[in-house]
């Protein structure tokens, strides 16, 4: 058994004053099977946000926290497995209120599992769309020396001889509404669609928020675009396992890696690959748990001016993630983005971000693309600004048909998801038209409702060129189509997207960033003085609390008013 290194300075169990709180933790925690000397040992809590086996992307976390422990326990620490939950965004989709609440709750519970039980630091395992942010922002509230494993991504399926995931699934619910698409056939493809052991293998939340996490140096190179049921995302683990006791030892902590730097080049890479629209109040999250002070969405809008797709990865193109990894992965589009990115950002390694990236290949130039002959030259994202979204909103450029670059429509106003879906589905778009769906946001909804299935369902009826979506709810990161989200100020909370009416025109310039709703100022005005911004009735106490505390999409949708820059761990 080779011999366990000492650790160099003292846990903060060590630095706890005699007392009878610091006795009855020893006591207890010797009787729960820790020795005495472990007690004078880093604590190293190894987050599993798994809970249940109805999430498909986390279930191999378990087995990838064990390859993680082992090497902690070798390099001379004690790790500690935590689970603190998560549930699959998509597996709740029928039940959405909970979606975005449960990001805030798991960042907070990792606060509680670290600081409660003084871990000394943190190894966070996740995968999909709520959980890698969480991870992130609970490593950057508590500041304990951390390290993200990410769960990587899940093997396309197969159906009828061709690679699928459940973005097909999605965009065919609308062709079996019309009859285009055997029921039968449907749902042979529903059973082949997903492999689990990662995140989606198209361009979700999930995966955008991974190469975010490994664009922003929290993770090893390579991590995000690793298959989750392969041998690279075990060795990875076991790399993660042992670097954490380095991170511990060199007092190396997540506010020196999650700088200002850092999270630009996060921007612009998920830009460059066409990421998922929830990018923009995730990263503002991560930003306001780090302390710092951004204005994310600026960024988001100067840099979408500059930085052009380089990959496309469905819903956005036709390739899948199998075939981003085989082209290089991320490494390979952070080289190909060399220039525009600040390769002095620091990393959990302790090496520069330009370690990650400077010897890697692109093995693909048609699934990444040289910076000079882009995928496609607009930006992954767009902001767009108006008078009915004078804050902002959320375009995802990379997943409009090419020739799209405006849309002016009637206007249908809803406050219902599958009112709308029930309106396209007794066929009567005539014309051109905008669907403004009201009320979806995080008061509306409440906890912004995705609109996901709205979005498949017109890309499956073949309405992609015909019905343009508004709303202050978002879209998935499986979503494509002319579908505008985010949009703030939201109508519950007084914005102007809830004065529009049924039969006025819309019109979406994406080349000029407007979004406007083509009524008179004095028209506007009136209206305004007669709206009254809705109240959802609810009888959850749990996302009661959720829309009293609540920020702005700016600020991450982050809770409460407490200055994050100021947080101070006990015995830190």
């Amino acid at each position: 058994m080779a011999e366990q290194k000492k650790p160099v300075r003292a846990n903060r169990s060590s630095r706890l004053p005699f007392n009878v709180a610091s006795a009855a933790r020893q006591s207890l925690l010797i009787g729960s099977g820790f020795s005495r000397d472990d007690l004078s040992k880093p604590m190293v809590g190894v987050i599993v946000q798994q809970a249940h086996p109805i999430h498909p992307g986390h279930t191999h976390l378990a087995r990838l926290a064990q390859e993680v422990t082992r090497e902690i326990r070798k390099a001379g620490g004690v790790p500690v497995e935590m689970d603190v939950g998560g549930f699959c965004d998509g597996v709740i989709m029928p039940n959405p209120q909970y979606t975005f609440a449960q990001r805030n709750l798991i960042t907070n519970m990792i606060e509680v599992a670290a600081e409660a039980n003084l871990m000394d630091a943190l190894v966070l395992l996740a995968s999909c769309d709520k959980s890698v942010p969480a991870a992130i922002m609970g490593a950057a509230r508590t500041n304990l020396p951390a390290i993200l494993v990410l769960g990587g991504v899940m093997a396309p399926g197969n159906f009828q001889d061709q690679k699928i995931s459940l973005e097909d699934v999605i965009h065919s619910v609308g062709k079996v509404s019309n009859n285009e698409m055997d029921e039968a056939l449907f749902n042979i493809m529903v059973d082949q669609a997903c492999t689990a052991d990662g995140a989606c293998c198209c361009m979700t939340t999930g995966v955008t928020m991974q190469i975010i996490a490994e664009a922003l140096g929290m993770c090893l190179p390579g991590n995000s675009s690793a298959l989750g049921a392969g041998g690279e995302i075990r060795g990875l683990a076991r790399q993660a396992g042992a670097l954490i006791m380095e991170l511990w030892e060199k007092d190396r902590r997540p506010r020196d890696i999650i700088t200002e730097k850092s999270i630009a080049n996060a921007i612009k890479v998920c830009l460059a690959v066409g990421g998922s629209i929830h990018a923009m109040y995730h990263l503002p999250a991560i930003a306001v748990e780090a302390g710092l002070k951004m204005d994310i969405w600026k960024l988001f809008d100067d840099f979408s001016q500059i930085i052009p797709t380089l990959t496309g990865i469905a819903p956005n193109g036709e390739y899948d993630m199998e075939d981003y990894r085989e082209a290089g992965g991320t490494p390979a589009i952070m080289k190909a983005l060399e220039t525009q990115l600040n390769g002095e950002a620091v990393t959990v390694t302790g090496e520069p971000i330009k370690s990650y990236y400077e010897n890697a290949l692109v093995k693909n130039s048609a699934v990444i693309c040289p910076l000079e002959s882009p995928w496609r030259k607009e930006s992954g994202l767009a902001v767009l600004r108006g008078n009915i979204a004078q804050g902002g909103s959320a375009l995802r450029v990379s997943g409009i048909l090419p020739h799209m670059k405006n849309f002016r429509g009637r206007a249908k106003v809803f406050m219902s998801e599958a009112v709308a879906i029930q309106y396209l589905r007794e066929n009567r778009i005539t014309e051109p038209t905008v669907f403004a769906l009201i009320n979806q946001g995080l008061i509306g909804a409440p906890g912004i409702r995705t609109l996901l299935p709205l979005s498949g369902e017109i890309v499956g009826s073949g309405l992609e060129e015909k019905v343009a979506v508004v709303s202050d709810g978002r879209f998935s990161g499986g979503a494509r189509g002319f579908c505008i989200g985010l949009v703030t100020p939201e109508s519950a909370r007084g914005g102007e997207l809830g004065l529009v009416q049924d039969g006025d025109f819309i019109a979406i310039d994406v080349e000029k960033r407007g979004i406007n709703l083509e009524i008179s100022d004095a028209e506007m005005a009136r209206r305004k003085m007669v709206f009254t911004p809705y109240e959802p009735k609810l009888n959850s106490p749990f996302l009661s609390s959720f829309i009293k505390s609540v920020r702005s999409l700016h600020e991450g949708a982050v809770e409460g008013d407490v200055d994050r820059s100021q947080y101070q761990s006990l015995g830190e």
